[in-house]
């Protein structure tokens, strides 16, 4: 999908036509998470997104659609770009909802459930409670 929205524009296009947007999250992330402290702008992570070539996740992540952390394999400064998509009427955008190093420490808590965990056991007690009785 992230190709058929950029297919063959720059980011300056992108941009312009509205078809990818940055969140001003993602630029502070940016400024704070970059080792020198160097201010990138829109153009500079749209740039970063149009090269990237590989999904590392999906998750639901406070947004009603998917968001997919992006990267690319070539990129030299390992930068991994949470975007979802927006589908309108007439075209699908882009959001980038944040960038970061592929090396950098994780600031968000993530909970998986394995075997054996109790939080397994508390979910599944909760769901046949509350929703197998439909």
């Amino acid at each position: 999908m992230k190709k058929q929205v950029v297919n063959a524009k720059t980011a300056k296009q992108l941009i312009a036509l509205k078809l990818v947007k940055v969140l001003p999250h993602a630029l502070k992330q940016l400024f704070q998470r970059t080792p020198d402290g160097v201010a990138h702008n829109n153009e500079y992570l749209v740039d970063k997104l149009i090269h990237t070539d590989q999904v590392k996740k999906a998750l639901f992540k406070g947004y009603a659609q998917l968001s997919y952390t992006m990267y690319s394999l070539s990129d030299p400064e390992e930068f991994e770009i949470p975007i979802s998509f927006i589908v309108k009427r007439k075209h699908t955008e882009v959001l980038i909802i944040t960038v970061y190093f592929a090396d950098a420490i994780d600031t968000h808590t993530v909970n998986t459930i394995g075997e054996g965990d109790e939080n397994k056991r508390k979910l599944l007690a909760f769901y046949k409670a509350n929703f197998e009785k439909f």
